[in-house]
């Protein structure tokens, strides 16, 4: 693993120490104000590799994608407890399937948006792959006996 020397922990760069001297007439929202603007004058000098705007489409792309992403692992989740119970049947479970395959569908077109980011979109493709696999099998029969 190779260290970014950018990144140690309390490492500071070209920051000078902000203590105040308060006397006993000043009211705690002033002063709590000034620390928030102090906080965010810092933070918006502060630059680290990697970190981008979030503004951007990009960035709605893989937020969209993000989403997309924890909602299939949220389907594919409940898929398998419902395979875990023995009291559930295959037609319960058919419309979980369903609703698999159009996931994967919207995994597929948001991974698709996604040629930059290729750890994210790698991700999408096997989440995707994964839920096609299992609407396989469970269209197949693989499931009965």
């Amino acid at each position: 693993m190779k260290i970014d020397p950018n990144m140690i922990i309390g490492k500071t760069t070209d920051q000078v120490s902000h203590q105040r001297h308060i006397s006993s007439g000043v009211k705690f929202e002033d002063i709590l104000q000034g620390e928030e603007i102090t906080s965010t004058e810092n933070i918006s000098r502060a630059t680290s590799p990697g970190v981008t705007d979030m503004t951007g489409p990009l960035q709605a792309d893989k937020i969209k994608g993000l989403s997309s992403s924890e909602q299939a692992l949220d389907l594919l989740d409940k898929y398998n407890k419902l395979l875990a119970d023995p009291d559930v049947t295959l037609r319960m479970i058919a419309p979980i399937v369903d609703e698999m395959n159009t996931m994967g569908e919207q995994l597929e077109k948001a991974s698709s948006l996604l040629s930059t980011d290729k750890s994210l979109k790698g991700i999408m493709d096997d989440i995707a792959s994964t839920i096609r696999s299992e609407g396989i099998r469970f269209n197949r029969g693989d499931l009965i006996g």
